[in-house]
């Protein structure tokens, strides 16, 4: 797909092989020319998410358009978005979408739209609960099975999880 209005101006990868989706880890895009004048690339990176395959969330915009290339010569550019913490950019995502922007000259030349993952553990599910001797006991499904895991409690829902106060760890049974 190009970014021009004579080709597609967007291209949407569906995911499968994995029930519970994709964590993303990065993103690599080549583009090029034969000439310069059209080597920017532009666009918006969006994901859907198993729980709501139609519903694309954006996660990032990208814009670059590198310096002046001497006329008459081929240009090519790669560019690699990932997490600078090193986890991952989504998770459980069922698509990927790559929207196009006009870029130099109102067009780009896409060579290679690579995405990179891993299959998303499935989410807990918690199938009861209840209180033993003022503990609280929860039983469900979806761990992984000798995984860890760490129990986290806050005052403030909206907070970042990285504010959270960790309580407990521990490592799930043989049946997760």
């Amino acid at each position: 797909a190009t970014g021009g209005t004579a080709a597609g101006t967007s291209v949407t990868y569906t995911l499968t092989g994995s029930s519970t989706g994709y964590d993303l880890n990065e993103t690599v895009v080549y583009a090029g020319w034969n000439d310069n004048g059209r080597d920017g690339q532009g666009y918006t990176i969006s994901y859907s998410t198993v729980a709501n395959p139609t519903n694309f969330t954006t996660l990032t915009t990208a814009s670059y358009n590198p310096a002046s290339i001497p006329g008459g010569t081929p240009s090519a550019d790669r560019l690699s978005i990932y997490s600078a913490s090193g986890g991952p950019l989504a998770q459980h995502v069922a698509a990927v979408q790559f929207t196009f922007a006009n870029v130099e000259n109102g067009y780009s030349g896409y060579s290679e739209i690579q995405v990179f993952g891993v299959p998303s553990s499935a989410p807990l599910a918690i199938s009861s609960s209840t209180v033993s001797a003022g503990k609280l006991v929860l039983a469900g499904s979806g761990g992984t099975p000798g995984g860890t895991y760490s129990w986290l409690t806050s005052t403030n829902v909206a907070a970042p999880v990285s504010t959270w106060t960790t309580n407990t760890t521990g490592v799930f049974e043989s049946n997760g």
